[in-house]
């Protein structure tokens, strides 16, 4: 339809239409892995279009999730150890030169718990990276793996810190929700390489298995 509409706008005697579309990804990369021949259409239909990128700022979406995370229901003694585990976060985020990444304050890191500071970055980032906006919204979806899920699952009656949702747990969702927007990208094969070599781990305990993933999540995110 596409084709066909650019076409009938095209040249002097076309239509006067204008067109729009928004999308995720480009074109082609829609198109990575179709055959030969489908790439090859999807080129043409690119070529009738005039690209305006838009490339989102990692910051932006950082704030963003701290605009949308939730902490009403927290009480006065879940409150302050949030502010202790943000008062270390900062202190932590600063001294290894991660400002220069995104530039996060201590109330910024309060704001964005139950989220460790890595994964706070590393979720938007891979969620762009990908074209898949929707993993943007997880804190609020009650699906396997996402933040309501590990909270449940985490959660103590008397808790002595702040327990985060750490890359462990982002790699598990990104490798279950986002799974068909990771095979449909430009780095599909790495992304299957990666999960195969988590997959076929076998006798590790609990611990050297959080370790596989969050290496495994490390180099997915490279692999961008």
């Amino acid at each position: 339809m596409l084709q066909d509409l650019a076409e009938k706008s095209a040249g002097d005697r076309g239509l006067p239409l204008f067109m729009m579309t928004l999308q995720h990804l480009s074109f082609m990369d829609y198109a990575a892995q179709s055959s030969e021949l489908q790439t090859r259409e999807w080129a043409k239909i690119q070529g009738r279009f005039e690209d305006i990128t838009f490339a989102p700022h990692l910051g932006d979406a950082v704030q963003l999730m701290r605009r949308r995370l939730d902490q009403s229901a927290v009480t006065e003694s879940g409150r302050k150890l949030i502010r202790t585990h943000a008062e270390a976060a900062a202190e932590a985020w600063r001294d290894r030169g991660l400002n220069d990444v995104v530039d996060l304050k201590v109330q910024d890191f309060a704001d964005l718990y139950p989220l460790h500071p890595l994964t706070a970055v590393a979720a938007p980032f891979l969620a762009a990276q990908i074209g898949h906006i929707r993993h943007l919204r997880v804190p609020q979806d009650d699906e396997p793996h996402t933040v309501r899920r590990s909270l449940a699952s985490f959660s103590v009656a008397k808790p002595r810190r702040a327990t985060t949702i750490r890359l462990p747990q982002l790699y598990d969702f990104f490798l279950d929700s986002g799974r068909t927007s990771l095979l449909a990208s430009s780095n599909a094969s790495r992304s299957i390489e990666i999960e195969s070599r988590v997959t076929e781990a076998n006798g590790l305990s609990a611990a050297e298995q959080n370790l596989l993933r969050t290496v495994g999540m490390l180099n997915l995110i490279k692999s961008y």
